[in-house]
């Protein structure tokens, strides 16, 4: 069997059909080729043949003919298994993207979310002071963050800053009130209700941790600050005790920061514990999600064995051209050689009949 001329798009069965393919169950086709680990002997040139071919000048057709015969007798069954899986490979890869396609579009037309009602907790008396309390205490604590930034802004030497703090405000505003907003942020891009609840409880015991951390730092630095300048500066005792008053405040901010948040974010689940509906994502789409991952990665596998098996199929070609080639020569050399000798005996020949 030569497969010699054969078409690679006859091989591989790509573009021999029409693209438009009805989505279908993939091939399971036969794994046997795959883990062969057999070592087929390598096919060498038939010289008597070739000889006797040039001494009867029968031509290179007839070398060619004998020796690609030679060679499929050897790899024609591998060449067969190869061909019919790459051809499988092809209908399997036309089917996954028509698979594809059809899941694309019902992925397109499925809402990713849904409302799901649930059993809602009325709104009590006291629901209301906590959420009420929760939002006042988050607002006053980032006021007197703001209010302490800007009064140590003004009193530090800067110009543009003394006596105005309004400006003073205004200038930490962004940093002090966006901390806490990023915080209670991030909440809303989490899609469920157990993620917004952890989060929630994280943000929470980091914040009761930093309180716990800060409350000692604090004392010691106001502590120190309201000793008697002329008796700090005469005592024995370095500047080394306390905490630095820089660092001190930057934890302050960053204590009522987390904090604000974590109230925020408390005052977020108690609302949300009292909505009749909450958003969910749709199981349907992601049913229609994963089905459409598990097909693209299917596609790619088998266009990776595909490849691999194309490329076997083009070595057993590549061989099969270079064996027919080396013989093609071989014989063209022997047939100079056997036309150099018949005009070498024929020009004795005339010469003994001289």
């Amino acid at each position: 069997m030569s497969t010699a001329a054969t078409p690679k798009a006859a091989i591989t069965g790509v573009g021999t059909t029409s693209p438009d393919v009805d989505p279908g169950a993939f091939i399971s086709h036969s794994r046997a080729y795959w883990d062969r680990k057999e070592k087929r002997p390598v096919v060498e040139l038939d010289r008597e043949l070739i000889l006797a071919a040039a001494e009867n000048q029968s031509g290179e057709q007839v070398v060619t003919q004998h020796h690609t015969w030679k060679f499929n007798a050897i790899w024609a069954e591998a060449e067969r298994v190869l061909t019919a899986v790459v051809h499988e490979m092809g209908i399997n890869i036309r089917s996954g993207e028509a698979h594809i396609r059809e899941l694309t579009q019902r992925l397109k037309n499925t809402n990713r979310y849904i409302e799901v009602e649930r059993k809602t907790v009325p709104w009590a008396w006291w629901d209301l002071v906590q959420l009420i309390a929760v939002l006042a205490f988050g607002l006053s604590l980032l006021g007197v963050d703001v209010n302490s930034a800007a009064v140590t802004l003004m009193e530090s030497g800067i110009e543009a800053f003394r006596n105005n703090w309004l400006r003073s405000a205004l200038f930490n505003l962004s940093i002090i009130m966006g901390g806490a907003f990023v915080i209670k942020s991030v909440g809303n891009w989490l899609e469920t209700d157990l993620a917004r609840r952890r989060y929630a409880f994280t943000i929470l015991s980091l914040a009761g941790l930093s309180i716990i951390v800060a409350v000692p730092v604090f004392a010691q630095t106001y502590s120190r600050l309201a000793v008697d300048p002329l008796i700090s500066m005469t005592a024995n005792e370095t500047g080394s005790h306390g905490s630095n008053a820089a660092w001190t405040f930057a934890l302050q901010l960053f204590v009522g920061n987390l904090v604000a948040g974590a109230m925020w974010l408390t005052a977020a689940q108690l609302v949300e514990r009292h909505r009749p509906s909450v958003r969910a994502e749709n199981p349907m789409w992601r049913q229609v999600r994963n089905d459409l991952d598990e097909q693209a990665t299917a596609i790619r596998e088998e266009h990776e064995k595909l490849g691999l098996s194309q490329g076997k199929l083009d070595i057993i070609a590549a061989m099969r051209s270079q064996l027919v080639t080396r013989a093609v020569e071989f014989y063209l050399v022997a047939a100079a050689e056997c036309d150099h000798r018949r005009k070498m005996r024929a020009m004795m020949e005339k010469s003994q009949t001289k």
